[in-house]
This record gives C-alpha cells, sequence and structure tokens, in this order.
C-alpha cells in the first residue's frame, strides 16, 4: 500500500510539474492494476483536471470509462 500512496504522490508531481506524458503514462500503469487510483479520480480531481486537454487523455481513460462518462466529467470541472 505504500508504494500505492507513493506513485499517487509521484503522478500528482508530475502533473504539477507540467510532465504530462510522463503522468498520462502512470496513470495508464496504475490503472491497469489494481492501485488506489480510480478513473472517478482521474476523471474529477486536481490535479488531474489538468490533463483533460490533453491529446492522449482519452485514449488512456477509454479502456476505463465510456466516452460519453469521460466527456460528462471534463465537462463537469470546466463548469466548476
Amino acid at each position: 500500500e505504500g508504494s500505492e500512496i507513493f506513485e499517487s504522490m509521484l503522478i500528482r508531481a508530475l502533473v504539477y510539474q507540467g510532465q504530462y506524458d510522463r503522468a498520462l503514462d502512470m496513470i495508464e500503469s496504475s490503472l491497469a492494476k489494481p492501485s488506489s487510483l480510480d478513473p472517478a479520480t482521474v476523471l474529477f480531481y486536481p490535479p488531474f483536471d489538468q490533463l483533460h486537454d490533453h491529446p492522449r487523455f482519452r485514449e488512456v481513460m477509454m479502456p476505463y470509462a465510456r466516452a460519453e462518462q469521460i466527456d460528462a466529467a471534463t465537462a463537469w470541472v470546466a463548469e466548476q
């Protein structure tokens, strides 16, 4: 569990540093295995919202959420 928390903190740090490609690679890896990171967190919570406009964001999220869910989540976050 400690490594999962470290991984989540590392992903957040990468996002804050603007290293979006590396963050998305780690998100993709984390979502593919049981971890503390889940699709809802990536869709709705900061700092992951900074990734919504990244060209690979949808591709990374599609195995874990339907396109309508991704669209609804990104629209909701943008309105907040």
